[in-house]
């Protein structure tokens, strides 16, 4: 729904922005730091990039500062991984606050037995969810829900996006022009084959 309305919501968001000068003001502060690949605009944009309501992907992220700044790359990890944990204990403490009531009415009967599969499994979901490239902010706000222990989802989203940044960082730096050339090259096979069904 949201990317089917993607445009008109943005214009919203604006308008609503524009209407309160303290708000727009703090706005065009953020979208300078941004646009200017500021540190602290790439803190700002790793904690949105983790939040569940957006969608910004933190390798894309991770791609664009280490690709057209000249940040030491441990630093831009670092931020970046800041940020994203910043972002995710606000989704766990999100679910935590809110999210247990609508929970325990979307589960009803069932709400105990998924309780005991997440205290049971979720270790291993928050550690791969946050390696693998997948949906685990809006996930993360369940574990929240579900009150899963603090300290280890934090630890297992801390582990998991460290050697999913460690993964992009050696693919990044070795890798690339093999990924980019092949990624082109797939890219040309694939308009070819539109070009035939159309």
């Amino acid at each position: 729904m949201i990317y089917l309305f993607y445009n008109s919501i943005i214009l919203y968001i604006l308008e609503f922005l524009k209407s309160n000068p303290t708000l727009y003001s703090n706005y065009l502060f953020v979208e300078s730091q941004i646009a200017n690949n500021t540190i602290l605009g790439l803190i700002m944009i790793s904690i949105m990039g983790s939040v569940f309501f957006l969608a910004l992907p933190s390798e894309a992220i991770l791609i664009y500062y280490l690709s057209s700044t000249d940040y030491i790359p441990i630093i831009v990890i670092g931020l970046v991984l800041i940020g994203n944990v910043i972002g995710l204990t606000f989704n766990y403490f999100f679910g935590r606050v809110i999210g247990e009531r609508i929970v325990k009415f979307l589960f009803k009967k069932n709400f105990q037995r998924y309780k005991a599969k997440i205290d049971k499994y979720g270790g291993y979901v928050v550690l791969f969810g946050n390696i693998i490239p997948g949906p685990i902010e809006p996930i993360s706000v369940f574990f929240g829900a579900f009150k899963f222990k603090f300290s280890v989802y934090i630890y297992l989203s801390f582990i998991g996006r460290l050697i999913k940044f460690i993964i992009i960082f050696i693919a990044f730096y070795f890798f690339w022009d093999t990924l980019i050339f092949h990624y082109y090259e797939f890219l040309d096979k694939f308009l070819i084959l539109k070009d035939l069904f159309r």
